[in-house]
C-alpha cells in the first residue's frame, strides 16, 4: 500500500519579552480569536512589555503576525492591585473578557473586595483602531442588570463568539428568582444591562 504523506508540523513562538528576550515568567490560560489574529493570556512575567512593575498577573494581548503586546491596563491610570486571569478573547478580537482580583478596573464602583468578571472593549467607538489611548472600555459582567454588585463576585468568565455575551459563575442572586445561595451560571450583554440565569434554564429543562 502506498505511505501516508509526511505530516510537516509548524510552530512560532508568539509571546517574545521586549527586544525578543525570554520571558522571566510564567504565560497561561491562553486563547486565540477565530481568526488566528489575536492570542490573549495571563502572565506574571514582568518584561513582556516597558514599564511592567505592578507585581501581579496580567492579562496580556498579542498581535500573531507581528508579535506586538499589550498589557491590559487599568483605567485613569490606576495601578492593579490583584491578579488579573482566566482571559477570552471574541472572534474578531475586539472585546476580552477576564477575571480580576483587583478592585480598580470599576473604579468607585467596585466595593466588594472579591474577584470579578470584566470586558475590556478594545475599540468601543467601533473604528477598528484596537487599544488606542483614551479609546477603550472596561464594562464589569458579574453585576445585576441594575449594575449593582454582590458580595462575591464572579469569576470563569467566557465570551461569545459574536461578542455580544460574557457567561460567568457567581454565588450572588444576579438575576431574578435566584434564591438558591448557591454558584449559578449567568450571561451578562456586553453592551446592554440584560442578564440571565442560565443555571434556571438548564434545570428547568431537566438538565
Amino acid at each position: 500500500p502506498a505511505s501516508a504523506p509526511a505530516l510537516t508540523v509548524s510552530a512560532t513562538r508568539t509571546a517574545l519579552a521586549v527586544g525578543g528576550a525570554a520571558t522571566d515568567g510564567e504565560l497561561l490560560d491562553p486563547d486565540v480569536s477565530a481568526d488566528g489574529e489575536w492570542l490573549v493570556y495571563s502572565s506574571d512575567a514582568t518584561n513582556l512589555v516597558d514599564g511592567d512593575d505592578n507585581g501581579v498577573a496580567d492579562v496580556v494581548i498579542t498581535e500573531v503576525a507581528s508579535c506586538d503586546t499589550i498589557r491590559i491596563e487599568p483605567p485613569d491610570d490606576e495601578v492593579s492591585d490583584g491578579d488579573s486571569y482566566a482571559p477570552t478573547v471574541c472572534d474578531d478580537g475586539s472585546k476580552v473578557a477576564f477575571t480580576t482580583d483587583s478592585d480598580v478596573f470599576g473604579g468607585v464602583d467596585d466595593q466588594n473586595i472579591a474577584n470579578d468578571v470584566y470586558v475590556y472593549a478594545r475599540a468601543p467607538d467601533a473604528d477598528d483602531v484596537y487599544d488606542a489611548d483614551g479609546a477603550t472600555a472596561f464594562v464589569r459582567m458579574s453585576v445585576d442588570e441594575n449594575g449593582f454588585e454582590g458580595e462575591s463576585g464572579g469569576y470563569q468568565g467566557a465570551i461569545s463568539g459574536n461578542c455580544q455575551g460574557v457567561a460567568f459563575t457567581s454565588a450572588d442572586a444576579l438575576a431574578g428568582g435566584d434564591l438558591n445561595e448557591l454558584e449559578d451560571v449567568y450571561v451578562h450583554e456586553t453592551e446592554g444591562f440584560a442578564i440571565s440565569w442560565i443555571s434556571e434554564v438548564t434545570s428547568a429543562e431537566g438538565g
